[in-house]
C-alpha cells in the first residue's frame, strides 16, 4: 500500500517505453550554480543549450547569472529511501504503508582550493532558491526540461541546503579538501536530461568560465 497513488487507478496498467538506449549521469565533476528563479513569478531557463546562450548567462549581473564551480572529487549521490508508516499489527498483513520518499543527498570534495573560493561558494550557502547545472567527466551536461524527448526548456535542477565543510587538512598522505553537499528533492530524476558533449557543441568542462 502507498499513498504516493493517485486514484482512481487506469483501466490498464501504463504501458512501459522500450528503449535500448542507456542512460547514465557518469562522474558529476563540476556543477554551475544558477538561481532557480529570476524573478517572484519567472524562472530561470533557455530554449538552446548553445555555448552563446551560457556566456551571455556568465557575464550577466542580474538573478540570471550562472556561476562555475572548480573541479570536485568524489561525487556521489545517495538515493533516499522510502518513508514508511505503521507496520506489524498496526497495518494490514504487517506489510508497511510507502508514505513519501526521502531527499537524495549528493557528497563530493573540493580538493587543495584556495580559501577565497571555499569563502565564495559558503555564501550562497544563503540562496533559498539554488539551483545546478551539472557537468560530467565526459563534458555532458546534465539539466532539468520540460520534455524529455523533444526538450524546448533547459533549466537547472533545484537544490535544497547547501553545505560547504571547513577545510579538513590532508597530512603528510592526503590533500586538504572541504566537503560540499546539498540535497535533491524526491523524484529529483524524473525531467533530469543527459545532454551529450557532441550534441552541445562545446566542451563546459573547459569552455564554461567565471572571467
Amino acid at each position: 500500500m502507498s499513498t504516493l497513488c493517485t486514484c482512481p487507478l487506469g483501466v490498464a496498467l501504463e504501458s512501459i517505453p522500450m528503449d535500448d538506449c542507456p542512460v547514465n549521469i557518469g562522474q558529476v565533476v563540476k556543477v554551475a550554480f544558477q538561481r532557480t528563479k529570476k524573478s517572484a513569478t519567472e524562472t530561470n531557463k533557455v530554449a538552446a543549450v548553445t555555448k552563446a546562450t551560457f556566456d551571455a548567462l556568465f557575464t550577466a549581473t542580474d538573478s540570471t547569472k550562472m556561476v562555475v564551480s572548480p573541479e570536485m572529487g568524489g561525487a556521489t549521490f545517495t538515493a533516499g529511501d522510502m518513508i514508511t508508516a505503521r507496520d506489524g499489527n498496526d497495518a494490514p498483513y504487517g506489510v508497511p504503508i510507502i508514505a513519501g520518499r526521502d531527499a537524495t543527498e549528493f557528497n563530493a570534495n573540493l580538493l587543495q582550493k584556495n580559501p577565497k573560493v571555499e569563502e565564495a561558494i559558503k555564501k550562497m550557502q544563503c540562496e533559498s532558491q539554488l539551483g545546478v547545472w551539472m557537468i560530467n567527466n565526459n563534458g555532458d551536461l546534465i539539466c532539468q526540461v520540460d520534455d524529455y524527448d523533444n526538450p524546448t526548456e533547459y533549466s537547472p535542477i533545484p537544490i535544497r541546503t547547501l553545505f560547504v565543510g571547513d577545510r579538513t587538512a590532508g597530512g603528510l598522505t592526503d590533500v586538504d579538501s572541504n566537503v560540499i553537499k546539498w540535497w535533491l528533492t524526491a523524484n529529483w530524476r524524473s525531467n533530469i536530461k543527459v545532454i551529450s558533449r557532441d550534441t552541445l557543441g562545446f566542451d563546459p568542462l573547459t569552455e564554461w568560465s567565471n572571467d
